[in-house]
């Protein structure tokens, strides 16, 4: 895996693989944010990260995300959070309920929806994907 900052993101268009055509999902100002704040400006995409997307020379296309939870949302956050009725529905729509979330849960599905939905990029994450090491998993699809 290979470590990508926000810096880096924020200088260089990168996407994740699937996703609307061309799209810079991990490049997004509120992903990058989010980035900042809950991973501690770093995310680890899979090896073959700096391969362009075909027909798009300054495109990369990530086929899976790893980050390492820095900071929980706080309950102040999650009240703020819950005011979005669209990514409240999104969360609902994968059966889960938002008020009972864990705190790695509903980091990473916050995370999901701003790639996604946000970002019209690709990344799902499924509850209790939090390894050993405190790394949370995103597949993009």
């Amino acid at each position: 895996m290979k470590k990508l900052t926000t810096a880096f993101l924020m200088m260089n268009p990168t996407g994740t693989a699937c996703g609307s055509v061309g799209n810079n999902a991990l490049s997004n100002g509120e992903v990058i944010d989010f980035i900042n704040k809950f991973f501690g400006g770093e995310i680890f995409v899979n090896d073959n990260w700096d391969e362009k997307v075909k027909g798009y020379n300054d495109i990369y296309g990530i086929c899976e995300i790893n980050a390492k939870i820095h900071r929980h949302i706080s309950k102040k956050d999650r009240l703020e959070l819950y005011e979005d009725s669209n990514l409240r529905d999104t969360i609902e729509e994968y059966e889960e309920d938002f008020e009972t979330l864990s705190k790695d849960d509903l980091v990473g599905f916050v995370f999901q929806y701003l790639v996604s939905e946000i970002g019209d990029g690709s990344a799902r994450y499924e509850d209790g994907c939090l390894d050993d090491n405190g790394m949370i998993y995103f597949e993009v699809e």
